[in-house]
């Protein structure tokens, strides 16, 4: 892995809110490959765990709506609401 590492930072007011690494072209032939063969995992899969898994994560999703959307309130400097709205629902 990269030690090369680039920031997300708030624009309203430029507060670093991360530290991210940079991925290699080979680094990101890597994770698309993984990702591929965990699509043919996931087809093969019965409907009814597809189901159960995704419900998993749509309560994650509804139970931390407002950390995720103050989270990307503060990535991308739009308000609250409209993070809501256009990114977590």
């Amino acid at each position: 892995m990269t030690s090369e590492q680039t920031q997300s930072i708030n624009p309203a007011t430029g507060e670093i809110i991360g530290n991210f690494p940079i991925q290699s072209t080979e680094e990101l032939t890597h994770i698309i490959e993984k990702a591929r063969q965990a699509q043919k995992e996931w087809q093969s899969t019965p409907l009814k765990k597809r189901i159960k898994r995704i419900r998993k994560i749509a309560t994650y999703i509804f139970n931390n709506a407002d950390r995720m959307s103050k989270l990307i309130s503060e990535d991308n400097g739009k308000v609250m609401m409209d993070a809501f709205a256009s990114e977590v629902f």
